[in-house]
């Protein structure tokens, strides 16, 4: 996919999940995780009261995030941003669409959730998707394709990272192909060229 509003730049990360156990790059932070057929399966375990998240180191600032993802039976999967001591952003996926979010940094921040964007499309259960992110200073842009696109700025995402993660509500999420790049601004592009 073609990055919209920047362009790529070195490869900061990649994982094509071919071999199993979960690599030690990741920490399972909940849930269960494990490597099938190529791909990382997220599942919710009630017992931790908490949904289903693994997370990978990276120190970066603006990026470009590609991965696929197939819900089968979860009932949302996330793509989260997080600095090293609080969350940052994330997009949310569920049966009917994406969001994107500012985060409420942690549970003991008088900061709320604010959703910035919203896309309403049917995501079919079992059927792979992909999906492009990129973060540049205060914008978090997240599509699916040309006609399925997201757009949200806060001040608050304008920010050093820490990592990336993958949470998963209930059972079972899957993902592949996940690549990281740098990003560097794209001259051409503005937010205008969006029909949101």
């Amino acid at each position: 996919m073609k990055p919209l509003m920047g362009k790529r730049g070195a490869l900061l990360f990649s994982d094509d999940f071919s071999a199993g156990p979960v690599s030690r790059n990741w920490r399972v932070v909940h849930g269960q995780w494990d490597i099938v057929d190529g791909a990382l399966k997220g599942v919710e375990v009630k017992a931790d009261n908490h949904y289903g998240a693994v997370r990978h180191s990276l120190s970066y600032r603006d990026a470009i995030f590609q991965f696929s993802f197939k819900l089968d039976g979860a009932k949302s999967a996330s793509f989260m941003l997080n600095s090293k001591n609080s969350h940052i952003c994330r997009v949310v996926i569920g049966a009917t669409g994406f969001v994107v979010k500012k985060d409420r940094p942690n549970e003991n921040s008088p900061e709320k959730t604010v959703e910035l964007a919203s896309v309403k499309m049917p995501i079919a259960s079992g059927q792979w998707y992909t999906m492009l992110v990129e973060v540049q200073g205060n914008r978090m842009l997240a599509r699916i394709d040309d006609s399925h696109v997201a757009l949200g700025e806060h001040d608050g995402i304008n920010i050093d990272k820490g990592d990336f993660g993958l949470p998963v509500v209930g059972d079972a999420a899957y993902f592949r192909n996940i690549r990281v790049w740098e990003a560097a601004p794209n001259p051409g592009w503005g937010k205008e060229q969006l029909a949101l």
